[in-house]
């Protein structure tokens, strides 16, 4: 990823999320040159407008896509749509990478995967 906004390759933003249904997250691109074609893997999951302000409809998971004027694509990771938790439930980090998943529970422990209710915000469970 960091190798492809160097070079201002088309990089959509963000690549991996999770979110609750019925809500919202706002996609935006980097390098790449306009007009921009948002896509959804599901339109019954999670749909997106011109603007790439993606809606959550369903839980499930789907990929995000997104063309540039010049033929250009790229797509995200997974983006999860799952309800929230409560009681100390845990999901699972969307990152891939367990150590940037513990970095991101101790800046927000808030995040969906991490662990609630005044546990450790640093520990994530089932990471891959």
């Amino acid at each position: 990823m960091v190798q492809r906004v160097r070079a201002q390759e088309l990089t959509l933003v963000p690549w991996a999320a999770t979110i609750a249904p019925e809500s919202t997250l706002q996609f935006s691109t980097w390098g790449g040159k306009g007009p921009f074609n948002f896509s959804s893997s599901s339109d019954e999951i999670a749909t997106i407008d011109s603007k790439g302000l993606l809606t959550a409809k369903a839980e499930g998971e789907v990929t995000v896509s997104v063309s540039d004027g010049r033929g250009k694509a790229t797509q995200s990771h997974r983006i999860r749509v799952v309800k929230p938790t409560e009681g100390g439930e845990v999901g699972d980090c969307p990152l891939g990478d367990p150590a940037l998943c513990q970095m991101m529970c101790a800046i927000d422990p808030s995040l969906p995967w991490c662990q609630q209710s005044g546990l450790a915000p640093a520990k994530c469970s089932r990471m891959r």
